[in-house]
């Protein structure tokens, strides 16, 4: 383990360590913003392979994905749990990542940061577990910050059994001066992996009715919507495309007539087109105004 003041930051410096300007960095589009958005500000290249997409069920094609690959791909960043949309990959589409990016000799990245915030009937595999039988090189982040809402401790961890990998990465950290956690962060790291297990099967059920009120609400008061139950995560990926509204003419209602703020669709890509994210991670009481906000907008 290597430590880190983020996920974010982490991406940046294995960006930094194993490519250079003008690289090519493979995500799965609709994804996480920074996917984007770091590898961009060093310079490199984004290649974008978009999720297959059936009435908000997001699965992976591998045949784009492999010609995606082909591109002299240097890195790919997977997210798993997948933000936004919530999905955990199977064992059968992770192990064909792993033999994919095995064949093409690509580093993976795997942001596992939503790992611990997995819903009733579903199971997160990290990606390195099973790479230690398909092979490839794998880097996993994961992180205390969304789980425990602990993202101003600045805490985050880089996993990675492979010698070469991790001694790279020590002498990127070095290099910018930055190494260990400070006190309180790794206090704070260690106290939740340790002794909040109750608070977070608490919390796993709080999100869990949460969505579920928003999901038995929303789409019957207001025609054209549409929402998955995700596997993980405490987002919702809400579909809207059944209004016939832009995403202009959405945001419009939803934050001067609801006066609700919402995260548009493209802001995750150009697939992310027709949907909104919704956080539920807050008191039911909440979540309901905020239902209703949605409602009158639409109204």
């Amino acid at each position: 383990m290597l430590f880190h003041h983020g996920v974010v930051p982490a991406i940046a410096t294995v960006i930094e360590t194993f490519t250079k300007v003008g690289d090519n960095i493979l995500i799965t589009t609709p994804v996480y913003p920074p996917f984007f958005n770091v590898p961009g500000h060093q310079s490199r290249n984004i290649v974008e392979c978009q999720l297959r997409e059936d009435n908000g069920n997001y699965s992976i094609d591998f045949e784009a994905f492999e010609k995606s690959l082909q591109q002299d791909v240097k890195v790919f960043i997977l997210c798993n749990p997948h933000n936004p949309a919530g999905v955990i990959w199977t064992e059968e589409e992770l192990r064909t990542i792993l033999r994919l990016c095995k064949q093409y000799d690509v580093l993976i990245l795997s942001d596992e940061i939503h790992a611990d915030i997995v819903l009733p009937g579903f199971n997160h595999i990290p990606l390195a577990k099973l790479a230690e039988e398909e092979g490839g090189k794998v880097i996993t982040c994961v992180a205390p910050t969304k789980t425990f809402n602990l993202a101003g401790v600045q805490a985050a961890i880089m996993i990675t059994k492979e010698e070469e990998l991790r001694n790279a990465l020590q002498q990127n950290a070095f290099a910018h001066g930055q190494m260990e956690l400070n006190a309180f962060a790794a206090s704070s790291l260690v106290s939740a992996y340790t002794e909040c297990e109750p608070w977070l099967e608490n919390l796993l059920e709080i999100i869990s009715t949460n969505m579920d009120y928003v999901i038995d609400t929303l789409p019957a008061a207001v025609p054209g919507i549409s929402i998955q139950k995700p596997h993980s995560t405490y987002l919702l990926w809400i579909d809207y495309r059944g209004t016939g509204l832009s995403e202009e003419e959405m945001m419009d209602r939803l934050l001067n007539k609801g006066r609700l703020a919402l995260e548009p669709g493209t802001k995750y890509g150009e697939a992310g087109r027709g949907f909104l994210r919704m956080n539920v991670a807050t008191p039911l009481a909440i979540v309901k105004e905020g239902v209703e906000r949605f409602i009158k907008a639409m109204q």
